[in-house]
């Protein structure tokens, strides 16, 4: 949704600044299919830490889900703000400096050059930096405070946290300047799965499931406690890390990020029980069932850890959960996402000026959802079999899946791109 305050020349650049960081995401993720299909021991647990699983990494997490998710806010913090973006300029300047940098840093990770890496790292944070800069700015200007707003601005401030340590871990790979590596690995972990990622997904979910299930008057009493405990659990693993208590208290952690799951299914079913639309969207329906996937994995992560903590300490099964999540919820979520938004964005800029002037399209036929939720659950099926490929060593198979999931994603992305050629 976009409202229409700004003038046309503004109103264009509203439209291009978040669809060049959109499609741009589409090509990192298309780039990493491919060169996961070539390299498919990539991920392997004996190679994930080496230059090639490492810069593969970072062009998922950085080039594809963080781009997309930029450009995302770019496009939604209008309706969440009720005011533009603070300034399109800097958005453009964040745009240059993040797709050199993210792009540099791929190709200087895969040879593990420290000097490229530095430098192309602190691009990338120049580049985030201003991204957080302009969206804060124009929330502080905006005189709503709702737990939509707070969500993003503390997945904003985790995203920084996260950039800056991963740059003060590269530099002490170059110069030692710091004794306590772990902690500050741990740190930029936490901080960007669950602080970036999570917290965004959840908040905008409080304002997208709403109008995908057109919900009025639904109880919000559980989203201010969702937050706190996701701020919990990121928090209790860092400083416990530092304390060199990690493992001790794991299970805190976990138990904090499970009852923050807990409590947003229960949000989930408070708009539910007060929606006017039965069926909000296979893709919706879809990450919904995610949510409840990524409980379980959580919840099951929480009791290991409470009878047997050393199983954290075992690369396989942290490999594991890590990929599902990062592979699977994250990826997946914001692409279920995608079905609905992007036939609502591509069709209001196309032919919002065209309604009552002729005929145009429904946004049923830009993308039809039967189909992209097949894919959708084709695409989870592959990830589940090259997870388990991962974990039995079995290298034959871990060729196939691999392949099967680069297919999955690059079958999937068809469906999404095919809603710009209607």
């Amino acid at each position: 949704m976009q409202l229409n305050f700004q003038q046309p020349s503004e109103q264009n650049d509203s439209f291009i600044l978040p669809f060049s960081f959109i499609i741009t995401s589409f090509f990192s993720l298309l780039i990493f299919a491919i060169a996961l299909a070539i390299n498919p021991t990539a991920f392997s647990l004996e190679l994930i830490r080496l230059p090639s699983g490492l810069s593969l990494a970072h062009l998922f997490i950085l080039g594809w889900a963080s781009m997309l998710a930029m450009g995302a806010i770019y496009q939604l913090i209008a309706v969440v703000t009720q005011r533009p973006i603070y300034s399109n300029r800097l958005g453009f300047l964040h745009y240059a400096f993040y797709s050199v940098g993210v792009i540099g840093l791929y190709i200087s990770l895969t040879g593990f050059q420290l000097i490229p890496m530095i430098i192309f790292g602190s691009l990338t944070i120049i580049g985030t930096l201003s991204f957080i800069y302009n969206v804060l700015k124009t929330i502080s200007l905006s005189k709503l405070n709702n737990s939509v707003i707070s969500a993003t601005r503390n997945a904003l401030l985790y995203l920084g946290l996260t950039v800056l340590t991963g740059l003060l871990m590269i530099l002490n790979f170059r110069f030692s300047i710091i004794s306590f590596h772990q902690p500050i690995f741990l740190m930029h972990l936490w901080s960007g799965l669950i602080g970036w990622f999570l917290f965004l997904i959840v908040g905008y979910s409080f304002k997208m499931l709403p109008m995908f299930y057109l919900a009025h008057g639904h109880s919000e009493k559980w989203q201010v406690w969702i937050i706190r405990f996701l701020h919990g659990a990121i928090w209790v693993s860092a400083i416990a890390a530092f304390f060199e208590k990690a493992l001790q208290l794991s299970y805190l952690s976990f138990f904090l990020l499970s009852l923050s799951l807990v409590l947003f299914i229960l949000q989930i079913k408070e708009i539910q029980r007060k929606r006017f639309k039965k069926n909000p969207g296979k893709g919706i329906t879809f990450f919904v069932g995610l949510v409840y996937g990524l409980t379980g994995a959580s919840i099951i992560t929480f009791l290991l850890a409470v009878i047997q903590p050393s199983l954290l300490l075992n690369m396989k099964f942290i490999g594991a959960i890590t990929l599902f999540y990062v592979l699977g919820f994250v990826s997946l979520s914001i692409l279920a996402y995608l079905s609905k938004i992007i036939p609502f964005l591509w069709w209001t800029f196309r032919y919002g000026k065209e309604v009552g002037k002729g005929e145009t399209p429904s946004l049923s036929e830009m993308i039809n959802e039967t189909v992209a939720e097949r894919k959708l659950w084709f695409q989870l099926l592959c990830l589940l079999l090259f997870i388990g490929a991962l974990l039995l060593e079995l290298n034959l198979l871990l060729i196939i899946a691999a392949i099967l999931f680069a297919f999955s994603i690059v079958y999937y992305l068809m469906t999404i791109v095919k809603a710009f050629t209607i």
